[in-house]
């Protein structure tokens, strides 16, 4: 189960990493800023290996120009949205094999307290 999840992880990781990708590329960001912004982003992401990639140091500090500081804060949430997102995928079937192990190991309980009636 546990390889289960990291290959979950680590499939999800790239969605949401491709997402994250035309997020910033969407985004009405200059395209200077962006080259800036997607490799702080890159860096934050790969210093933290195979943890949820926690981004908020990317965007730090925010623009003082309001437009700019709305675009990036914009840029952010939506790739937060896609890490969480990717992370829910990623224990969804790990969590369905426990759930289908523990009513496996049920069952033999069940049919001897059945038995024993």
């Amino acid at each position: 189960a546990n390889q289960v999840f990291w290959i979950g992880v680590h499939k999800a990781r790239t969605a949401a990493l491709d997402a994250s990708t035309a997020i910033l590329l969407e985004s009405p960001i200059e395209p200077l800023e962006k080259l800036k912004l997607g490799e702080r982003i890159a860096n934050q992401i790969d210093e933290q290996q195979d943890r949820v990639p926690d981004i908020e140091g990317a965007f730090v500090p925010l623009p003082t120009d309001p437009v700019q500081r709305d675009a990036e804060e914009d840029v952010r949430d939506g790739i937060k949205e896609q890490l969480d997102r990717a992370v829910t995928h990623a224990f969804s079937l790990p969590f369905l094999l426990a759930a289908l192990f523990a009513l496996a190991a049920m069952l033999p309980i069940t049919l001897a307290r059945r038995l024993d009636l």
